[in-house]
């Protein structure tokens, strides 16, 4: 007598996709946020290296670097350059 069985997956492929999924998920949601961290960082003038100033930056020294979160009253961000010379 020739027992027939069916073509099902086992439980243990079933619970190893579920737990793979769980972590694919943890893992997208930790990416995520860090990268809305960074990019969040990326406008503050001090993580650009500038600092907010009052009046307009000193052409000879400084560079302004536009797409801060510099604001009034200091609504420029400076980045003092170092220029070689003689």
């Amino acid at each position: 007598m020739i027992e027939k069985r069916g073509q099902g997956l086992p439980i243990n492929v079933i619970i190893l996709a579920i737990i793979a999924l769980v972590v694919l998920a943890v893992l997208i949601f930790i990416f995520t946020r860090n990268v809305n961290t960074f990019s969040g960082d990326t406008q503050r003038c001090s993580f650009r290296g500038g600092e907010c100033k009052e009046k307009a930056c000193d052409s000879n020294t400084q560079q302004l670097i536009e797409g801060t979160d510099c604001k009034a009253p200091k609504p420029n961000c400076c980045l003092t350059v170092l220029r070689g010379g003689k």
